[in-house]
């Protein structure tokens, strides 16, 4: 196995000699241990190369916590290396997100978590191709939970929404999805935007949200939680709400609320991933409430 090789870009060169040996100490424990990672002073990027777990402990206290996120990606990612990103997703990262850091996929620490998925950007295709401007006015607002670096935040602050919101437990990204969208401000119709670093499942939906989007982030308790505190939302204010669904691996819990109904269902081509459309109409629910109230 080569040596790992130290970054020289303009981040790197302004780190402290204390933060630049901690992150060295983590590069080479981990290339002893038959691992490759990209790390700097925020924690770990991604395991390149892991030929097992067991790890030996870091030199220094920062180290340590960066081989706690080595040990867990190399036991959930044995024998990794990063797949190659077919050359139709490059190109059309050349054409829509030219100067945008959004299509590297990596983890982060903050991922590792039995409910949350690994970050995977969501296509360029998806949301264009089941939201068309014409379907959104200037009252609504958009929500994007797990929203990694920015990109569907950046598509979606291209509508005519009132508001964008993206939430994402990683504090990097949100780092990552503010300096991209400060690239693009130019392009964007939507000028109230709000990137949230917060844990899915304890965000309060805000009652005037009306697109709801995911790219299948997270499953199980997680997922559980953030229907239902969408369920609380709709019922402090009953109104129509439009979830985007893409991968809906458990559109089982959102439909066992008895609120929502499958609105529409595309299958992309080039990832043959299905994107689904599920609506909450407003009528319905406040009709709902009402024999609820008279029983």
């Amino acid at each position: 196995m080569r040596m790992p090789r130290r970054a020289h870009d303009g981040h790197n060169a302004h780190q402290g000699p204390a933060t630049g040996q901690a992150i060295l100490n983590v590069e080479m424990s981990a290339f002893s241990a038959g691992c490759e990672v990209a790390v700097d002073e925020v924690g770990v990027h991604a395991v390149v190369r892991a030929s097992g777990p067991q790890l030996p402990p870091g030199p220094s206290a920062a180290a340590a916590r960066g081989l706690d996120a080595i040990r867990a990606l190399a036991g959930r990612h044995a024998q990794v290396k990063l797949p190659t990103r077919p050359i139709r997703e490059r190109f059309e990262d050349l054409i829509h997100g030219r100067a945008l850091d959004t299509a590297e996929d990596n983890d982060q620490p903050q991922h590792l978590h039995a409910d949350r998925l690994p970050y995977r950007v969501s296509s360029w295709r998806y949301l264009p191709s089941v939201l068309k401007a014409s379907d959104v006015s200037p009252d609504d607002v958009f929500l994007d939970l797990g929203a990694g670096k920015g990109r569907v935040v950046y598509q979606a602050a291209r509508y005519p929404f009132r508001r964008v919101i993206g939430v994402e437990i990683s504090p990097l990204f949100t780092v990552v999805a503010r300096q991209n969208l400060a690239r693009k401000r130019r392009k964007l119709r939507c000028r109230e935007i709000e990137l949230i670093t917060m844990d899915a499942a304890e965000y309060d939906i805000p009652d005037d949200v009306t697109v709801v989007y995911l790219y299948h982030p997270f499953g199980g308790e997680t997922f559980a939680k953030v229907v239902e505190r969408l369920a609380a939302s709709l019922d402090r204010r009953p109104r129509q709400v439009r979830v985007i669904y893409a991968w809906p691996k458990h559109e089982e819990t959102l439909l066992g609320t008895g609120l929502f109904r499958t609105l529409s269902e595309r299958r992309d081509r080039g990832t043959g991933q299905i994107v689904r459309t599920y609506v909450c109409d407003a009528e319905e629910l406040t009709a709902d409430q009402g024999s609820a109230h008279e029983s």
